[in-house]
């Protein structure tokens, strides 16, 4: 029984486990893991330093550090070249093959062996392990060493060196080459603004002579208008001394007017004033405004010479306009009234003497329609070779015909004579169809060269009878030389009597083209071929319409209408 006990003891531990067994195995294997974790590192370290001992300069010696393996040169780092840096370092990368495939396969290696890490640790054990600084620190180590490694190639290796400096000078030539590229674009730019600066420089040379020569034509203006005023002032001296005289005496409707004005003593003969007593009771305005145009000629006749026209006119229309042009005259009026008809007749004279002396053939013909109290035939010079025709209502050509053969029969007219070398006058009514077959049965002839003229007549008719009578003249006027002359109103101006004046054409010279007239020409009352003269002052309306366009038909400074009246020539 007493040696029982180690028997027993004996016996326990065959059913059990020894205690220092176990301490043994554990020991054990936390050597093992110990040896296992440890020695790679390890052995990877002794190595690196018998490698780098052997085969690698010292990493001390190295300025890894300092100038990275993939880094621009600090050469080409400026302003121009930041913005393509990222490119260059690319293109640089791409020719480094070699190095960025190692560098590549490193990256991958620490990736894996991260990879295992995390497996293994996770897998076999609970507890958190910071495997990132176990297994990648030989990777890593590695991957700085390869760095070394090519950072001091790259300054001893001659092939690696050559690649380098290959790749600095095609950075460096693509650097010049933009600046060449903006270089040869500010160039551009400054010659372009070079060549703008010698265009406006040249302009304003050409503006600086224009003013040099406007001056000079300003000063032969000067002379000119100073020479038209004084021509103005001799023939204004007679009316002045008519106005001043008839002014002092305490009337002005006394007969003594017709004595200041030193007309014909055949106005008021008994026949005469029979005849206008027939005009003042029988006709209507239309008939009666060709004794209105008369007067006008006839107080002024400093300017235009028709001794007639007095007579023609009737003491009622003569004392008319004269007071007219004394209250003008008193109140400083820039126009006179009877201005518009003086100058209007100068033009027409004008112009038709011009045409006439443009023809080739003789004898030409004169057409005066809705002629009036017209007396051309008898103081025109030019129309001594030229058949006259005269058409116009019957009864007024009647009157007309009495009143010149008493004009004839005065003792004091006895030197009046026709000028013309005939005058037809045609009894027709331009109202009527029929006017142009009477002037043919009259002698006229549609193939022989002629001048139409149409002076105040065309705005008294109804629109679709004045273009009528135009068209008729311009389809008699294909076959042969012809010249119409014709004065026109603008609306404006028809709008002063609504009763009156009917025709109007605010672009006449555009409406006669359109019927054929191949050479048309407008004139304006004040324009230089239109004033004669009688309108010096440069404050007048007339001149004032003429500064302001054709189209505007309300003056913009006072607002009121813009009257205007056109003289129109056109031919075939």
């Amino acid at each position: 029984m007493a040696g029982g006990t180690p028997l027993g003891g004996s016996s326990d531990l065959g059913g059990g486990i020894s205690p220092s067994l176990v301490k043994i195995v554990l020991v054990s294997m936390a050597l093992g893991l110990a040896g296992y974790i440890v020695g790679p590192p390890l052995y990877w370290h002794i190595a690196e330093a018998l490698g780098s001992s052997s085969s690698c300069p010292p990493c001390a010696a190295c300025d890894c550090s300092a100038q990275p393996l993939l880094s621009v040169p600090e050469e080409l780092i400026n302003v121009s070249f930041t913005d393509k840096s990222v490119l260059g370092v690319q293109n640089f990368k791409k020719r480094n093959k070699i190095g960025s495939s190692i560098l590549h396969r490193y990256e991958n290696a620490i990736a894996d062996k991260q990879s295992s890490a995390r497996n293994m640790f996770s897998g076999a054990f609970s507890w958190h392990f910071n495997y990132s600084v176990v297994v990648p620190v030989r990777i890593k180590s590695q991957l700085n060493a390869f760095r070394c490694i090519m950072c001091y190639c790259a300054k001893h290796d001659p092939e690696v060196s050559e690649e380098m400096d290959k790749n600095f000078r095609d950075l460096l030539a693509e650097e010049l080459k933009l600046k060449e590229e903006k270089a040869t674009e500010a160039q551009h730019r400054a010659d372009v603004t070079l060549l703008e600066a010698k265009k406006l420089a040249s302009q304003y040379q050409k503006e600086a002579d224009k003013c040099s020569s406007g001056m000079d034509t300003c000063e032969e203006a000067r002379e000119r208008a100073e020479a038209a005023l004084l021509q103005q002032k001799k023939l204004t001296a007679i009316p002045n001394i008519c106005f001043s005289r008839t002014m002092s005496q305490e009337g002005n409707s006394s007969p003594s007017w017709l004595e200041e004005l030193q007309l014909s003593d055949v106005l008021t003969s008994d026949a005469v004033r029979s005849l206008h007593a027939t005009i003042e009771q029988e006709w209507d305005f239309l008939r009666r405004s060709a004794c209105q145009t008369a007067a006008g000629r006839a107080l002024w006749s400093h300017a235009v010479h028709d001794p007639i026209a007095a007579v023609l006119a009737g003491e009622s229309y003569l004392r008319s306009l004269y007071e007219k042009m004394t209250q003008d005259k008193l109140n400083n009026a820039q126009e006179i009234s009877g201005v518009i008809l003086a100058v209007r007749t100068l033009w027409f004279d004008s112009r038709l003497e011009a045409a006439i002396d443009s023809f080739v053939t003789r004898p030409a013909q004169v057409v005066l329609l809705g002629a009036g109290m017209d007396a051309r035939a008898y103081r025109l010079n030019c129309l001594k070779e030229s058949i006259v025709f005269e058409v116009d209502f019957p009864e007024l050509l009647q009157v007309k015909a009495s009143l010149l053969k008493e004009v004839m029969v005065s003792s004091k007219e006895h030197q009046i004579s026709m000028r013309a070398k005939s005058l037809i006058r045609v009894a027709a009514d331009l109202r009527e169809g029929d006017w142009i077959e009477k002037l043919q049965k009259s002698g006229y002839l549609p193939e022989r060269q002629t001048v139409w003229v149409l002076e105040g007549i065309l705005y008294y008719l109804p629109h679709l009878l004045a273009m009528q009578v135009l068209e008729a003249i311009a389809a008699g006027c294909t076959s042969t030389h012809s010249v119409l002359l014709a004065d026109f109103m603008n609306k404006s101006s028809v709008s002063l009597s609504d009763s009156t004046f009917q025709f109007y054409s605010d672009w006449p010279d555009h409406l006669l083209s359109s019927m054929g007239y191949g050479q048309v020409k407008l004139s304006q009352i004040g324009d230089p071929d239109a004033h004669f003269g009688l309108l010096s002052d440069s404050q007048n309306l007339f001149h004032k319409l003429r500064s302001l366009p054709r189209s505007m038909e309300i003056d913009p400074d006072d607002g009121t209408p813009c009257r205007r009246l056109y003289l129109v020539e056109a031919s075939n």
